[in-house]
Protein backbone atom coordinates (compact mmCIF):
# COMPACT_ATOMS: atom_id res chain seq x y z
CA UNK A 1 0.00 0.00 0.00
CA UNK A 2 2.93 2.53 0.12
CA UNK A 3 2.81 3.23 -3.28
CA UNK A 4 -0.94 4.71 -2.58
CA UNK A 5 0.37 6.93 0.39
CA UNK A 6 3.40 8.18 -1.92
CA UNK A 7 1.21 9.40 -4.46
CA UNK A 8 -1.06 10.79 -1.20
CA UNK A 9 2.75 12.25 -0.16
CA UNK A 10 3.38 14.10 -3.32
CA UNK A 11 -0.13 15.34 -3.91
CA UNK A 12 0.58 16.82 -0.08
CA UNK A 13 3.60 18.49 -1.49
CA UNK A 14 1.35 19.89 -4.78
CA UNK A 15 -1.52 21.28 -2.65
CA UNK A 16 1.59 22.95 -0.45
CA UNK A 17 3.16 24.14 -3.22
CA UNK A 18 -0.18 26.60 -4.43
CA UNK A 19 -1.33 27.47 -0.65
CA UNK A 20 -0.44 29.48 1.99
CA UNK A 21 1.18 27.27 4.75
CA UNK A 22 -0.20 29.79 7.02
CA UNK A 23 -3.59 29.59 5.53
CA UNK A 24 -4.01 25.61 5.65
CA UNK A 25 -2.72 22.60 7.29
CA UNK A 26 -2.32 19.63 4.45
CA UNK A 27 -1.70 16.51 6.20
CA UNK A 28 -2.19 12.93 5.02
CA UNK A 29 -4.42 10.67 6.69
CA UNK A 30 -2.58 7.10 7.71
CA UNK A 31 -5.48 5.60 9.64
CA UNK A 32 -6.07 8.49 11.70
CA UNK A 33 -9.01 10.33 12.35
CA UNK A 34 -10.17 13.69 10.73
CA UNK A 35 -11.41 15.15 13.58
CA UNK A 36 -7.91 14.63 15.69
CA UNK A 37 -5.84 16.04 12.62
CA UNK A 38 -8.46 18.93 12.50
CA UNK A 39 -8.36 19.49 16.46
CA UNK A 40 -4.15 19.56 16.16
CA UNK A 41 -4.16 22.22 13.22
CA UNK A 42 -6.65 24.40 13.53
CA UNK A 43 -5.57 27.09 15.80
CA UNK A 44 -2.45 27.32 14.35
CA UNK A 45 -3.59 28.51 10.87
CA UNK A 46 -5.58 31.01 9.54
CA UNK A 47 -8.43 28.69 7.21
CA UNK A 48 -8.46 25.32 7.62
CA UNK A 49 -7.21 21.83 7.81
CA UNK A 50 -6.73 19.81 4.43
CA UNK A 51 -6.54 15.77 4.87
CA UNK A 52 -5.93 13.55 2.04
CA UNK A 53 -6.86 10.29 2.49
CA UNK A 54 -6.59 7.04 0.14
CA UNK A 55 -9.63 5.22 0.00
CA UNK A 56 -9.74 2.06 -2.32
CA UNK A 57 -8.69 1.05 -6.21
CA UNK A 58 -10.11 -0.86 -8.47
CA UNK A 59 -8.25 -3.06 -11.92
CA UNK A 60 -8.12 -0.79 -15.01
CA UNK A 61 -7.67 -4.28 -17.21
CA UNK A 62 -7.17 -7.82 -16.20
CA UNK A 63 -5.38 -8.18 -18.97
CA UNK A 64 -2.56 -5.87 -18.20
CA UNK A 65 0.82 -6.26 -18.00
CA UNK A 66 1.50 -5.36 -14.35
CA UNK A 67 -1.13 -4.08 -12.07
CA UNK A 68 -2.52 -0.28 -13.17
CA UNK A 69 -5.00 0.46 -10.52
CA UNK A 70 -7.65 2.93 -10.30
CA UNK A 71 -6.66 4.93 -6.80
CA UNK A 72 -9.75 6.74 -5.30
CA UNK A 73 -8.70 9.94 -3.09
CA UNK A 74 -10.60 12.32 -0.88
CA UNK A 75 -8.82 15.81 0.28
CA UNK A 76 -11.27 16.67 2.82
CA UNK A 77 -10.37 20.81 3.69
CA UNK A 78 -12.40 21.39 6.85
CA UNK A 79 -12.70 24.97 9.00
CA UNK A 80 -15.15 27.21 10.99
CA UNK A 81 -18.31 28.14 8.68
CA UNK A 82 -18.09 31.84 10.31
CA UNK A 83 -14.57 33.20 9.66
CA UNK A 84 -13.38 36.50 11.57
CA UNK A 85 -11.96 39.14 9.53
CA UNK A 86 -8.39 38.96 7.87
CA UNK A 87 -9.29 35.10 7.40
CA UNK A 88 -9.09 33.33 4.25
CA UNK A 89 -11.94 31.97 2.48
CA UNK A 90 -11.84 28.17 2.37
CA UNK A 91 -13.81 28.11 -0.97
CA UNK A 92 -11.14 30.13 -2.20
CA UNK A 93 -8.47 27.58 -1.34
CA UNK A 94 -11.00 24.72 -2.73
CA UNK A 95 -10.84 26.45 -5.86
CA UNK A 96 -7.36 26.42 -6.34
CA UNK A 97 -6.50 22.81 -4.78
CA UNK A 98 -9.06 21.50 -7.49
CA UNK A 99 -7.53 23.30 -10.14
CA UNK A 100 -4.03 22.22 -8.97
CA UNK A 101 -4.67 18.64 -9.16
CA UNK A 102 -6.96 18.39 -12.01
CA UNK A 103 -4.59 16.82 -14.27
CA UNK A 104 -1.77 16.43 -12.27
CA UNK A 105 1.21 14.05 -12.44
CA UNK A 106 2.99 12.74 -9.78
CA UNK A 107 6.24 12.96 -10.06
CA UNK A 108 7.25 8.92 -10.70
CA UNK A 109 5.62 9.25 -14.23
CA UNK A 110 5.44 11.37 -16.97
CA UNK A 111 2.82 9.22 -18.89
CA UNK A 112 -0.35 10.64 -19.69
CA UNK A 113 -2.35 8.24 -18.65
CA UNK A 114 -1.53 8.74 -15.05
CA UNK A 115 -3.23 12.37 -14.33
CA UNK A 116 -5.36 12.83 -11.96
CA UNK A 117 -9.09 14.14 -12.47
CA UNK A 118 -11.10 15.72 -9.80
CA UNK A 119 -14.51 14.13 -9.90
CA UNK A 120 -16.46 15.21 -7.50
CA UNK A 121 -16.74 18.08 -5.07
CA UNK A 122 -19.22 18.31 -1.82
CA UNK A 123 -20.27 20.88 0.54
CA UNK A 124 -20.90 19.11 4.18
CA UNK A 125 -21.67 22.24 7.10
CA UNK A 126 -22.68 21.24 10.42
CA UNK A 127 -23.29 24.73 11.48
CA UNK A 128 -19.99 25.28 13.10
CA UNK A 129 -17.68 23.62 10.42
CA UNK A 130 -17.82 23.61 6.77
CA UNK A 131 -16.26 20.73 5.08
CA UNK A 132 -15.14 20.67 1.59
CA UNK A 133 -14.50 17.22 -0.05
CA UNK A 134 -12.34 16.50 -3.25
CA UNK A 135 -12.87 13.37 -4.62
CA UNK A 136 -10.07 12.11 -7.47
CA UNK A 137 -9.21 9.52 -9.42
CA UNK A 138 -5.45 8.57 -10.21
CA UNK A 139 -4.44 5.74 -12.61
CA UNK A 140 -1.53 4.15 -10.55
CA UNK A 141 0.87 1.47 -11.99
CA UNK A 142 2.30 -0.96 -9.29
Amino acid sequence: MSKFLDIADAMKTAIESVVETTDIKVVVDRQSNLQSHFDQHIGKVKAGVAIIKFNSSSSTSDDAEGPRMNGKYTITIVGYAVLRAGKTLLDDIVETICKKLHHWKDVTTNHCQNEAYVTNLQVVEDGKHIAYQISLKKVIQL
